[in-house]
């Protein structure tokens, strides 16, 4: 800054004294300029949450705010505690969102994506923070992805799943296998049924046959998995590799289908 004097002095009197108001000056125009940065981001964070951009939250260390969709979705009051939050979230998953939280806090400009399963819901959750005067905040936005998950978890039921029996089908054996050979603790059963005389009866009777045949095989082994392999093949997989107790198990099995 500039300094007029209209009488000659000593520059060295008055040296102490002029860089102390130009200190201070300096440090009011920095302040100024902060805190109009801070303003901004004060009134883009309440822009945001005033938005109808989606479901969001702000998360402080010592609070959180969800604008209206957000309490919605997540049937939460505006100011409910994040503790409120994280009894809803399935507990699997209340670890990894802690930790994910700690790291956003550390430093902002830091984003993340999360999913999980809240109450009932498969949410999907964009975590970013964000400077806001001298503290670090998290703004969150939230999606619900229940229809998606749903749809693909039907179509892959379907895709895995006999449409007769309900049982396992070949295609899920085939894409569990790997996993079985590697287990030292399965043994398989193969059961053929003998349909020579089917032609005795009508589709609708065989149909059925094999339907009830598939059920008592399949609550029969409980601790196994039953899968229809082909037409009349079925093939059972249960955790246990001991020999005597593999065949007692088919000997109870079959006195089972005799009693029956």
């Amino acid at each position: 800054f500039l300094v007029y004097l209209a009488d000659e002095i000593n520059p060295d009197e008055y040296y102490l004294f002029f860089k102390n108001i130009s200190a201070l000056l300096f440090y009011r125009i920095n302040r100024e300029k902060k805190l109009k940065v801070f303003r901004k981001e004060n009134l883009f964070l309440t822009n945001i949450l005033a938005s109808d951009l989606g479901p969001i939250r702000t998360l402080s260390n010592i609070s959180s705010i969800y604008n209206s969709k957000a309490q919605k979705l997540l049937d939460l009051e505006s100011k409910d505690y994040l503790e409120v939050f994280l009894r809803k979230l399935q507990p699997a998953f209340v670890h990894t969102y802690k930790e994910s939280i700690q790291k956003l806090f550390s430093e902002p400009g830091l984003s993340l994506d999360l999913e999980y399963v809240y109450g009932l819901k498969n949410i999907k959750e964009r975590m970013v923070s964000v400077q806001d005067e001298e503290k670090v905040k998290i703004v969150s936005i939230f999606t619900d992805k229940t229809d998606e998950v749903v749809k693909y978890q039907t179509a892959y039921n379907r895709a895995i799943t006999d449409p007769e029996t309900k049982l396992y089908n070949q295609h899920f054996l085939r894409e569990k296998m790997p996993e079985l050979l590697n287990s030292s603790k399965i043994s398989f059963i193969l059961i053929e049924l003998n349909l020579d005389n089917r032609h005795l009866y009508s589709p609708d009777q065989v149909e059925s046959y094999l339907k009830e045949f598939a059920k008592i095989t399949d609550d029969f082994f409980v601790d196994g998995t039953t899968y229809r392999q082909d037409f009349n093949l079925f093939l059972i997989t249960i955790n246990q590799n001991d020999i005597r107790a593999v065949t007692n198990l088919l000997k109870d099995y079959l006195d089972f289908l005799d009693k029956y």
